[in-house]
């Protein structure tokens, strides 16, 4: 497995910088609840590398694991400490491929076959999770489609579409407004079946491992290039949120993003776009009435996701940093095979390794 640099360099002035930076985000939240216990003892925030590097190798570049708890790539290995269950990795997704509208799997949630659905998850999970006992992570990545109707827009509205032709198709007497009442209803309730049907198939197969929905939940906070950008989720957002209660019931851990835009390179509202959406986080882990809030893991990305270039230590500190001060049990280091060339491996910085150690977060 390729490892990631060992860096020793300018530890001493990261400490002072990312201490200001914890000190300023926890001024901003109330207590936070009492969360399960870690997954490592001793470490309640820890890296997890979730990245192909095989240019690394190509290149002879020195690699070294020893800020991250576990090293893991996305591709389809199994028995890792973090399963990425990507749309052809776990059961029949109902999905619409957004360039040619190809259907697979039926393309909507109502039209799929969800007990053959989960017949093939089933075996998904036992091979890509041997085992049983094994405590990890497993992340299911299904971004085609939101469960909510309202938020499917843009590219997405295809699947607001096909379930207005579908409600119709079976009902043909159904006046326009008819067709979307019920379509939005047969839609909200196909996806929830889907989405928290697999969820609780895999705690019960693999209770030991922690289940979630990548980029659940999101905070939709953008705008960042106003003079007044606050990075708050909206009112609107939250009580969304609130309406997916039934999801963070099923979910035994959170994944949400704050993947950053080449344009906040090195803007102070990072910081708050990152501690907004990790807040939310936050919030909704603690709608389920239980003893303890499940844990949240913040997927980041080492790179700009819009440019292959390398986030500054600025905006590693007002990411990572951010998360770690607002309670989160880890980030999660995620890239695509695409995004390491070796262009852009050759210009590895020499500042995360050390920034994700164990003494500094």
């Amino acid at each position: 497995m390729d490892q990631f640099p060992q860096i020793k360099r300018g530890a001493p002035q990261l400490l002072p910088t990312l201490a200001l930076s914890l000190l300023a985000c926890l001024s901003f939240v109330s207590p936070l609840p009492t969360t399960e216990p870690p997954l490592f003892d001793g470490h309640p925030f820890v890296g997890i590398w979730n990245t192909p590097t095989p240019a690394c190798k190509r290149l002879q570049i020195p690699l070294d694991t020893w800020s991250f708890k576990a090293v893991t790539t996305p591709a389809a290995v199994p028995g890792q400490f973090l399963t990425l269950f990507y749309v052809d990795r776990l059961g029949l997704y109902p999905h619409v491929d957004p360039n040619n509208h190809r259907q697979f799997n039926g393309g909507i949630p109502q039209k799929g076959n969800l007990t053959a659905h989960m017949i093939k998850a089933y075996g998904d999970i036992n091979h890509y999770i041997p085992s049983d006992t094994t405590p990890g992570l497993a992340v299911i990545d299904w971004e085609d489609w939101r469960p909510l109707w309202d938020r499917n827009w843009g590219s997405k509205n295809i699947y607001r579409q096909l379930s207005i032709a579908y409600a119709r198709e079976k009902d043909p007497s159904l006046s326009p407004s008819q067709a979307t009442t019920e379509a939005k209803k047969q839609f909200q309730t196909a996806a929830r079946n889907y989405m928290e049907g697999t969820m609780m198939l895999g705690i019960s197969q693999r209770p030991s491992q922690q289940w979630g929905f990548y980029l659940f939940p999101d905070c939709y906070n953008y705008g960042w290039e106003k003079p007044d950008y606050t990075g708050q989720c909206s009112d609107k957002t939250k009580s969304q949120n609130d309406e997916l209660l039934w999801l963070w019931e099923s979910s035994t851990a959170l994944y949400p993003s704050v993947y950053l835009p080449a344009s906040l390179n090195n803007s102070a509202n990072v910081a708050l776009f990152v501690r907004n959406r990790v807040q939310e986080a936050v919030r909704v882990a603690a709608l389920p009435k239980r003893p303890y809030t499940v844990p949240i893991y913040v997927y980041s990305c080492p790179l700009y996701h819009d440019r292959n270039k390398f986030l500054s230590t600025e905006d590693l500190i007002r990411s990572i940093g951010e998360s770690a001060a607002l309670g989160a049990s880890g980030s999660v280091l995620w890239g695509a095979s695409a995004d390491y060339t070796d262009k852009v491996i050759s210009n590895t910085p020499l500042h995360i390794s050390h920034f994700m150690s164990r003494d500094e977060i």
